[in-house]
């Protein structure tokens, strides 16, 4: 199976684009919480701030590339144009943005995507309000 976008196909969905060139640790937030099966790891949140720590050491694709490799793996996606890790350090927006676009591709034929969970309203609790 192939990526959907190329590597550097970022026009194909601009506010993707748009968030992850001025907010790269939101679009890495969802899609590390996307790789790690949807709620079993870290939140966006947590998951977003440890891409800002990476980030003030320098080195965001030491944590990213993981979960490239998490991302591919999940949906059979070949190891292109290189190597997880140098993706990631070459281009870490374009492979985010890569990413991001391919979740948002293969979510949007499931009955309940990324939007809909996101936008889904909290269970009451029972008894709450006696």
């Amino acid at each position: 199976m192939k990526w959907s976008t190329g590597l550097c196909g970022c026009f194909e969905d601009c506010s993707t684009c748009c968030v992850t060139t001025f907010l790269p640790c939101v679009t890495f937030g969802r899609v590390a919480e996307h790789a790690e099966n949807e709620g079993s790891g870290p939140g966006c949140f947590a998951q977003g701030f440890l891409y800002v720590l990476f980030s003030i050491l320098g080195v965001p694709c030491l944590y990213t590339c993981g979960y490239r490799k998490k991302l591919r793996l999940k949906y059979g996606l070949p190891d292109e144009p290189c190597g997880d890790c140098v993706v990631h350090l070459c281009c870490d927006c374009c492979a985010l943005s890569q990413e991001a676009r391919e979740i948002k591709i293969r979510m949007a034929n499931t009955p309940k995507g990324w939007a809909s969970r996101a936008m889904a309203a909290p269970h009451a609790v029972k008894g709450m309000f006696k």
